[in-house]
C-alpha cells in the first residue's frame, strides 16, 4: 500500500512537471510574440526606413510616330493629350513625343522606359486597326503603374483590386500629399529624350495650371510650319515640385522661350521666327516675315498709261 502511494505520487510530480513545462514555454512564446509586434516590427521598420530610401520610379516616356501622308498628326495630337490627361499626376510619365515619318500607313505608339527598353504597345500594321483609347491607356498603365485604377476606363477586375486596396492608397495618397507639402519648388529640367530625333523641339507646361492643350496647340502649329525642318516635338509636364507658372520651349536642348524670365507666352509670330532662326535661318515664313503689310508690284508711268486703256479708265 505504500508503495502503491509512493508510485501514485510520483506519477502526480511528473505530470505537474510536465503541465509547468508547457506553460513555461507558451509564456515564454507569448512573451517573445508581444515584444515583437508592438516593438521590435516598429523599430525594424523604423530603422529600415532610415536606412534605406525608396527606390524613385523609373521614368516612362511614350512616343507615337503617324503617317504624315495619311494626315495622321490631329488623331495623334488627340491620342497624346488624353494620354497626358490621363496621367497628369503620374510622375512616371516624362513626356509625349510625336513623330512625323514618311512611312506609309504607320502609325505606331511605343513605351520607352530608360535607355535601352522599349515596349511597342500598339503598331497599326500589325493590328489592323487604330488603339481603342480605353484600351491603349491600359497598355500604357500597365507598363507605367501597373496598380492603378483607371475608373470608367478600366475593367471590372480592376475596380475590385482597387477597392481592396483603397486603405493603402488612401494612406500612401496622404503621405505623398504631406511630402509636397514639405517639398521645395524647383526649376524644371530638361530631362534626356530617348526618343525624340534631333532636329526636334521641346515644350515643358504646369500640369497645375492645365496648360497642356496651349502647349499642345503650339506644338501643331510648329509641325505645320516647319513640316520638312523637324523630326519630332514632345509634350513635358511640368509637375510638382517644379514651380509653377513653368512653360518653356526648348530647339533641340536650347531653351528658346522662358514664361517666367519673359513674363507672358510668346506671340505665334514672334517665337516661329525665333525657332526659324534656329532651324532653318533662310526660311521664308510668308505673311509672318511681311510684319502684315501686303506687298505689290509698282507700275512705272507707261504701265499705268496702259493699264488704265486697257481698263478703260483716262
Amino acid at each position: 500500500m505504500a508503495v502503491l502511494q509512493r508510485f501514485t505520487r510520483l506519477v502526480t510530480c511528473i505530470l505537474c512537471l510536465v503541465q509547468a513545462e508547457s506553460f513555461s514555454q507558451n509564456h515564454r512564446a507569448a512573451i517573445l510574440t508581444s515584444k515583437i509586434t508592438p516593438s521590435l516590427l516598429r523599430e525594424s521598420a523604423s530603422s529600415v526606413n532610415d536606412v534605406t530610401s525608396p527606390m524613385p520610379p523609373s521614368p516612362y516616356q511614350v512616343s507615337i510616330a503617324y503617317c504624315t501622308g495619311c494626315r495622321w498628326g490631329l488623331r495623334s495630337f488627340w491620342m497624346a493629350q488624353e494620354l497626358l490627361t490621363t496621367f497628369e499626376n503620374d510622375a512616371n510619365l516624362q513626356a509625349v513625343s510625336l513623330l512625323p515619318s514618311s512611312n506609309a500607313g504607320q502609325f505606331t505608339v511605343t513605351c520607352h522606359a530608360g535607355s535601352n527598353e522599349e515596349y511597342v504597345l500598339w503598331d497599326r500594321k500589325e493590328k489592323g486597326s487604330f488603339p481603342e483609347m480605353k484600351e491603349l491607356k491600359q497598355l500604357l498603365r500597365d507598363q507605367v503603374e501597373p496598380s492603378r485604377y483607371l475608373g470608367h476606363s478600366d475593367t471590372n477586375v480592376r475596380k475590385v483590386m482597387q477597392e481592396a486596396e483603397t486603405t493603402a492608397t488612401d494612406a500612401t495618397t496622404a503621405l505623398s500629399a504631406d511630402s509636397a507639402k514639405e517639398a521645395v519648388s524647383v526649376p524644371f529640367l530638361l530631362p534626356t529624350l530617348q526618343n525624340a530625333p534631333f532636329p526636334s523641339i521641346s515644350i515643358a507646361y504646369c500640369t497645375g495650371c492645365k496648360w497642356l492643350f496651349r502647349a499642345a496647340w503650339f506644338a501643331q502649329e510648329f509641325l505645320q510650319t516647319f513640316s520638312d525642318d523637324l523630326h519630332s516635338v514632345s509634350l513635358l509636364p511640368a509637375r510638382p515640385p517644379t514651380q509653377g507658372g513653368s512653360f518653356q520651349i526648348y530647339v533641340n536642348d536650347v531653351l528658346v522661350w522662358d514664361r517666367a524670365e519673359r513674363g507672358e507666352f510668346p506671340d505665334i509670330k514672334t517665337i516661329k521666327q525665333m525657332l526659324r532662326d534656329q532651324l532653318n535661318p533662310t526660311k521664308d515664313l510668308g505673311h509672318l516675315d511681311n510684319n502684315g503689310k501686303q506687298s505689290f508690284d509698282t507700275m512705272d508711268d507707261e504701265d499705268a498709261e496702259e493699264a488704265r486703256r486697257m481698263f478703260g479708265v483716262l
